[in-house]
């Protein structure tokens, strides 16, 4: 079997080319060597050493997530009665004129209550948003870490 030098001589490449990509494959071979012995000595996670906080700062978006998801559902819930409402505001609106001044002021009443818990609900929303988003900085900022920590070989442990 040839060597690449080998093969590489047959070719007629100048010598110092040559050498030089023999340099590269010897500099290659040195670390796929150190990747493999990480790997057999449990050296190489992906996460780094302590997958843990990273692992929690997962689990607490994923509440958050879930918690303004829900909050969505209640939203458009919210919405949803807000249509029926103006519905039968539109549908007194066809009865007699005594009956449809009383009404409308009630259910005007009733809106503004509505459109009030929406409007808090939807504060509610945003203050949760910018908490989730200060979440995801956070584990952007840890996920950086660690990989810049497995990248330096674990000579970097700034957490």
């Amino acid at each position: 079997m040839r060597t690449i030098c080998e093969y590489l001589s047959v070719l007629r490449l100048p010598y110092n080319i040559m050498q030089a990509h023999e340099n590269v494959v010897k500099k290659l071979n040195e670390e796929f060597k150190k990747v493999d012995k990480a790997f057999r000595e449990s050296d190489m996670r992906v996460f780094g050493e302590d997958s843990s906080e990273l692992f929690q700062q997962l689990n607490a978006l994923r509440r958050k997530q879930i918690d303004i998801a829900s909050d969505h559902v209640s939203l458009d819930s919210t919405c949803d009665l807000h249509s029926t409402q103006l519905n039968k505001v539109t549908s007194i609106a066809k009865d007699t004129e005594k009956q449809q001044i009383p009404h409308q002021q009630q259910d005007r009443t009733a809106l503004a209550k509505s459109f009030e818990r929406k409007e808090a609900m939807l504060k509610n929303m945003m203050h949760k948003l910018d908490d989730l988003t200060q979440t995801m900085d956070k584990f952007k900022e840890i996920a950086q870490s660690r990989h810049e920590e497995i990248m330096n070989g674990g000579r970097n442990a700034k957490h």
